[in-house]
């Protein structure tokens, strides 16, 4: 019931209301178990969810421990300003950076034909001081990964192609799982083949993949059979599990 003493709105001058201190000071406050059950019922929908997450969370510090949380947060395109799912940055990365996709089966070898000294479709860094070249792959169940071949800065005096594989998902989903391992060999044509001892590696994740990745280097001299030869054919396998105990076969 409102108290006789208050104003009616009608008395504010020039319509603005203030509180009234001496009635504050006054007062007692406690808290309303009601007031806490009603707003706990006022939920939302989660701010990520035009990137398809259907959660809706209690308005509050549960929504801010949601969005911390959410598989759905989008990534940055490594390019550029843009943010969105890991579908829509295959969109942006064919349609705005002409990238390249190619699809892949986990566990089976995908070979990959690269000229480590071709500069097509390679990038500079600010400094200009490093390059390099980035393209798609596809896994068979919707994951999106960024091959990421970065050239030597002292490219003309020791050219060799260091390879990453990124997987494009946030640290959220990243911790959810699966955990997905990579192994990259690779050969010269067109006879004897020299390969590279099989390593197995983690796949980065994004956005902090630049200081967690690991690199494998691919040496020419240790491929080419002929010195004039540019072509390496990288042969790159990727495993989906549970846990990191599982990798690909050798």
């Amino acid at each position: 019931m409102a108290s006789s003493r208050l104003p009616s709105s009608s008395e504010c001058h020039d319509g603005k209301c203030r509180p009234c201190t001496d009635l504050a000071a006054s007062a007692v406050y406690f808290q309303s178990s009601y007031l806490d059950t009603l707003f706990g019922y006022i939920k939302e929908a989660c701010p990520y969810k035009k990137y398809s997450c259907t959660s809706t969370i209690v308005v509050g510090d549960l929504a801010a421990a949601h969005r911390a949380t959410c598989e759905f947060e989008p990534c940055w395109c490594t390019r550029c300003s843009f943010k969105g799912s890991p579908a829509d940055l295959v969109s942006h990365f064919t349609l705005t950076h002409a990238w390249s996709a190619h699809k892949f089966t986990y566990c089976h070898d995908y070979i990959y034909n690269t000229d480590e000294m071709d500069s097509s479709f390679v990038y500079t860094d600010k400094m200009d001081s490093w390059m390099v070249r980035y393209e798609l792959f596809l896994g068979e169940s919707g994951g999106v990964f960024q091959l990421v071949v970065d050239l030597a800065p002292f490219f003309q005096e020791f050219p060799f192609p260091l390879v990453t594989l990124v997987c494009v998902r946030n640290s959220a989903a990243a911790a959810a799982g699966p955990v997905y391992t990579y192994s990259v060999t690779a050969d010269a044509p067109p006879t004897e083949r020299r390969k590279l001892k099989p390593e197995i590696k983690e796949v980065a994740s994004c956005p902090d993949w630049r200081m967690e990745r690991d690199c494998f280097p691919l040496l020419p001299a240790m491929l080419r059979e002929e010195q004039t030869s540019k072509i390496v054919l990288v042969r790159i396998c990727v495993s989906k599990s549970e846990s990191s105990s599982a990798s690909c076969s050798s």
